[in-house]
């Protein structure tokens, strides 16, 4: 009398186990479909990191500032800004010229130099007055300025000649023969002219009591020229003399001829500053 039930219950059994793996299989389709949203959600990424990357770049740029137009120079200033570097220039070729007059001068025998020493002194503090000038004019007011570059103007052509006084000095005592000699002294004629002219023509700019005592100065040193006129003169008419004969009366004469011309330049010096600060207050 034996009954079938136990593999029935088995059979159930199963599949209640079954049933029991079955929702297994959606929690691993639920895990796939994760992937898939993680997957599309990855190119927002990409997305927030352009964004984030176009904002710095519209951030830089706003920070970056706008290049100025620079102002357009008035005729006036245009016309300071080109005296300004002609002068700059001038006093830088002066000085070179100044420079090599000195190391010359050190090839000369003692007694020349010495002899030479205070006009290149003399020059030096030229110089350096010609610089202070023109860096006046920089900072000089709009009415003062262009009465300074014209006292600059008047210095540096003075200087020159000067230098080229000098110059013509030094050739003559290394002269070696009539000829050179002649030759260089009558450059130094033509330059201790030129000298003069500027002396004269800056003594019309000072006071009346100063400008007596330049105009002596010059006279004097004028007399001095003629004096070595008349040596140029003896030397073109005499070929055969010899320069001894009249090298100590040019010496004499240019010594002469410089100190005068230093006298004229020491009395003009401050009475011309004077002169440009009047002129600058009057305007």
């Amino acid at each position: 009398m034996a009954t079938t039930t136990k593999p029935t219950t088995a059979k159930k059994t199963t599949a209640t186990t079954a049933a029991k793996k079955a929702p297994a299989k959606k929690t691993t389709a639920a895990k796939g479909t994760t992937a898939k949203t993680a997957a599309k959600s990855a190119p927002a990424k990409k997305t927030t990191a352009a964004k984030a990357l176009a904002t710095k770049k519209t951030t830089a740029a706003k920070k970056t500032p706008a290049k100025k137009t620079p102002a357009r120079k008035t005729p006036v200033a245009a016309e300071r800004e080109t005296v300004q570097h002609l002068l700059a220039e001038r006093l830088d070729d002066l000085g070179d010229r100044l420079r090599d007059l000195r190391d010359r001068a050190q090839e000369q025998s003692e007694d020349v130099r010495d002899r030479l020493r205070p006009f290149l002194d003399e020059a030096q503090s030229n110089w350096e007055s010609l610089q202070s000038i023109v860096r006046r004019v920089a900072d000089a007011t709009a009415e003062a300025w262009r009465d300074m570059a014209d006292e600059a103007k008047l210095a540096s052509e003075r200087l020159e000649a000067e230098l080229s006084t000098v110059r013509a000095d030094m050739r003559a005592e290394a002269a070696s023969s009539a000829d050179t000699y002649r030759e260089a002294l009558a450059d130094l004629v033509d330059t201790a002219r030129v000298e003069l002219r500027h002396l004269r023509e800056q003594a019309g700019q000072v006071t009346s009591g100063a400008r007596d005592e330049v105009t002596a100065a010059v006279e004097r040193a004028e007399g001095a020229l003629d004096g070595l006129k008349d040596s140029v003169a003896t030397l073109r008419g005499h070929a055969a003399t010899s320069t001894d004969d009249i090298r100590e009366d040019a010496r004499r004469l240019v010594l002469d001829l410089r100190q005068a011309s230093r006298d004229a330049a020491d009395r003009l010096r401050p009475s011309t500053t004077t002169s440009s600060k009047a002129k600058a207050k009057a305007s």
